[in-house]
């Protein structure tokens, strides 16, 4: 009766240390997979679109190749949305032509001729359009403001949700910018880079001098304007 009472306790023992070993097994399954979902993939190339803006153009986001793209997505009557237009403000101001900065409403009750207004009111010189596409789907666009600062290929670098200060929205698009146009890849914009682009001077694509990371501009030609482009940002 001992005995078999030892063996009733020891499978009874094995059976609590095989019911403790799976609770555990299951929740380290279930924390991987929640931490794998939750992950938020960046660098990855945008899905492409085509909207119109609230002038009557029409534009996508691939027409903007060769610049660093913000894209801006509000809506009117949010605080920090509105809040948001003054640090894009300055942001623009910093880099001129380099940027191309589009804000895009998710609200569905704003429209072209209240977005009107409201580009009057902040006085915004960039793209302004409405979400006519989905994207506020697309792009998993759950709170606001939220902006993606895009490089010179299309894809995505920085995502930040809520209102982000000028000062860190400057510094990423410097950083960007500044490894566009090191060409040699030294990690500085400098006058090694200018050589390389003046020895691929007027090459294209197959020829022998050419040079993709010449080709500032993106336009399959390594010209005098990716010389001016390395001109502008040298020593900046």
């Amino acid at each position: 009766m001992r005995g078999e009472n030892r063996v009733f306790r020891g499978r009874r023992s094995d059976m609590a240390r095989f019911k403790v070993f799976m609770t555990l097994s299951l929740l380290f399954f279930v924390t991987s997979i929640s931490l794998v979902c939750s992950q938020v993939v960046y660098g990855e190339q945008l899905p492409d679109f085509t909207l119109t803006d609230i002038d009557g153009n029409t534009f996508s986001l691939s027409d903007f190749r060769g610049k660093v793209v913000v894209l801006d997505f509000f809506a009117r009557y949010c605080p920090p949305c509105r809040t948001e237009m003054s640090h894009l403000k300055a942001v623009q101001d910093e880099f001129g032509s380099r940027l191309v900065i589009v804000s895009i409403s998710v609200w569905i009750d704003d429209t072209d001729e209240n977005l009107r207004q409201f580009r009057d009111e902040f006085d915004i010189t960039w793209i302004v359009a409405r979400d006519t596409e989905g994207l506020r789907q697309k792009y998993d666009v759950t709170e606001l403001p939220v902006l993606f600062i895009i490089d010179h290929e299309g894809y995505e670098q920085h995502r930040h949700v809520g209102l982000t200060d000028k000062s860190i929205l400057q510094e990423e698009i410097s950083e960007i910018i500044t490894a566009i146009d090191d060409v040699n890849g030294d990690g500085l914009v400098d006058i090694f880079d200018v050589v390389l682009v003046s020895l691929a001077f007027d090459s294209r694509r197959g020829d022998p001098n050419w040079n993709q990371a010449a080709d500032l501009n993106i336009d399959d030609i390594v010209d005098i304007f990716d010389i001016v482009i390395l001109a502008n940002n040298i020593g900046s």
